[in-house]
């Protein structure tokens, strides 16, 4: 998958020196995360923010668009009963909390220890679940914190000056430069494996056959590999 997850992961193996083939069921790169075009004008596809709050990752994406990118002064919002107010909808907080739950390991718990189970379920599920696939109770604590504590923007955030596309073109063409293979309009159909090893992907498309690989990065809907990986 050469969403921004996919294209990420790409990049750095093959910047590491690995054998890199990247296929994408998709005509291009990006996923969700695209800059459409029409009648002069540029839109995204989607709000999406990089969290680039360190002065080295500002500097690899800078590097990697080749041109600064832009500070958007502005919080992050997000739309509740037709009105814009500040912070995302993890970002919220209780009037009170009555109804703590004991942390366990997952999403679910570590949510339900800091804003109350009633308010979790309301507020917080229906966003985390979407954005993840998942339900709060199989979502490591871990994605929970991080979502919450590094990944903010109250402030604003740098942001490429063509938009989110940009950087994803940027990474594809990246990856192509250092001599990886992104094949576009190929979808994976199957992961064969043997001895609890992966031994390669079967893809369709305009350009169907088998791709030996000894590991296969993921960067698609989990449901989607179990299934191409049966038995």
């Amino acid at each position: 998958g050469a969403g921004p997850a996919g294209l990420a992961a790409a990049l750095r193996a093959v910047r590491s020196g690995a054998s890199v083939t990247l296929v994408e069921a998709g005509d291009q790169v990006g996923g969700l995360c695209r800059t459409m075009r029409s009648e002069g004008c540029r839109h995204d596809l989607g709000g999406h923010i990089p969290f680039l709050r360190s002065d080295d990752r500002v500097r690899w994406a800078e590097d990697l668009l080749g041109t600064d990118l832009i500070w958007v002064d502005r919080p992050v919002a997000r739309v509740e009963d037709g009105r814009i107010r500040p912070g995302r909808y993890i970002d919220q907080q209780p009037q009170r909390m009555d109804d703590a739950v004991m942390p366990d390991g997952t999403a679910a718990g570590e949510l339900g220890a800091t804003v109350g189970a009633a308010f979790r379920d309301r507020v917080v599920r229906p966003y985390m679940e979407q954005v993840d696939g998942w339900p709060l109770e199989v979502i490591a604590a871990d994605r929970a914190v991080k979502l919450r504590d590094e990944q903010r923007a109250p402030d604003g955030f740098w942001f490429p000056p063509g938009g989110i596309g940009m950087l994803m073109d940027a990474m594809e063409q990246a990856i192509r430069d250092a001599g990886g293979d992104v094949r576009l309009g190929t979808p994976m159909t199957s992961l064969r494996h043997a001895g609890g090893r992966v031994t390669g992907v079967e893809v369709g498309g305009g350009n169907p056959g088998f791709i030996e690989a000894g590991s296969v990065i993921s960067a698609v809907t989990p449901g989607l590999v179990v299934r191409a990986a049966d038995p």
